[in-house]
């Protein structure tokens, strides 16, 4: 049992199916054979999450297994995970082997800690970790973090809103929000796995008539910053206009934003056709991965993406719905 690199400098990616790497994990390792430009990481195969629960949630080899593969994220990246210059920071996806999309979990901008960030002068880091400490409130104990006004400009006043984020687990549990980076991932990625059997997954699966036993790979990828700066962010596109039938990018995308932001609807996304006014050469890289995707999948594809300092990273890939707009 072991990981399955995404090691984007490949040119021989061997063949996986999604029973084993997830559907997610599949696409991501087609786009790693056609030379798109994917976030490096690695894939936590089904296998991993069906030992965890056939042996009573418990699966000794997990730790090691994740810090094998950090390890190898480490080298291929040149970042260190909880190293103050220069950090490693982690995205922890689910993956199953069927589309199943928003019925898990999925933790972005894992690898800080109040250690690396208690003089912290870089935006993005701050309002990362703030996010990561609510979301990790929420999967982890059910606490639904109170929104602080606070300015989102100011290093100090982020350091000090992250403390009251803080303050609120503490107090609604008795205990200390974690601090060490490993026991942080290890909670993350057990948090993927019980989300394969969340209320509102099987209830999805029953639905769709999928089969309970399947189990879901974990994705661990180094995160890109689409809120690093001025020419930085994150979208969601199709190849195809859903509405003219069409073959043009059509999609939405927020400058200087993260992650989930544009499906999660908390900011006014600008249309893709703004992307090209505004920064030409992001979006022509950008109609250049995605018209290498469609051809090579061989239908319209739904992409989401993140652009970091103005360079292009594909963050997922499948087939675009048949959407009826008429």
């Amino acid at each position: 049992m072991k990981y399955i690199n995404l090691k984007v400098s490949e040119d021989d990616v061997p063949d996986y199916q999604k029973s084993i790497i997830g559907n997610k994990g599949y696409s991501l390792l087609e786009l790693v054979k056609i030379g798109v430009n994917v976030p490096e990481g690695f894939i936590l195969p089904t296998d991993i999450c069906r030992e965890y629960f056939l042996n009573g949630r418990k699966n000794n080899k997990l730790e090691k297994l994740i810090a094998a593969g950090i390890n190898t994220l480490e080298a291929d990246t040149g970042k260190k995970l909880g190293e103050m210059g220069n950090p490693l920071i982690i995205s922890i996806r689910s993956g199953a082997p069927v589309s199943m999309p928003g019925m898990m979990e999925t933790f972005l901008n894992v690898g800080l800690n109040d250690e690396m960030l208690r003089d912290c002068q870089q935006i993005h880091l701050l309002l990362s970790y703030l996010n990561f400490v609510k979301t990790y409130a929420w999967a982890e104990k059910n606490i639904t973090i109170c929104e602080y006004g606070f300015d989102n400009s100011n290093c100090k006043k982020l350091i000090e809103a992250i403390g009251q984020y803080k303050q609120q687990y503490y107090l609604e549990t008795g205990e200390q929000f974690p601090e060490n980076i490993t026991d942080c991932m290890i909670n993350c990625t057990i948090n993927v796995f019980h989300s394969w059997n969340s209320d509102n997954a099987i209830l999805y699966r029953k639905r769709k008539s999928i089969p309970d036993d399947l189990f879901t790979a974990v994705i661990i990828q180094r995160m890109v910053f689409g809120n690093l700066n001025d020419i930085s962010g994150t979208g969601v596109i199709f190849t195809q206009n859903p509405i003219t039938k069409k073959k043009e990018l059509y999609g939405e995308y927020l400058p200087c934003a993260q992650g989930e932001d544009v499906v999660l609807g908390i900011s006014n996304p600008k249309s893709i056709e703004e992307l090209a006014q505004e920064y030409p050469a992001i979006y022509n890289n950008l109609n250049c991965a995605a018209n290498k995707i469609e051809a090579h999948f061989g239908r319209p594809q739904d992409i989401e993406f993140t652009y970091e300092n103005g360079k292009v990273y594909i963050l997922q890939t499948r087939d675009m719905p048949n959407l009826n707009l008429h």
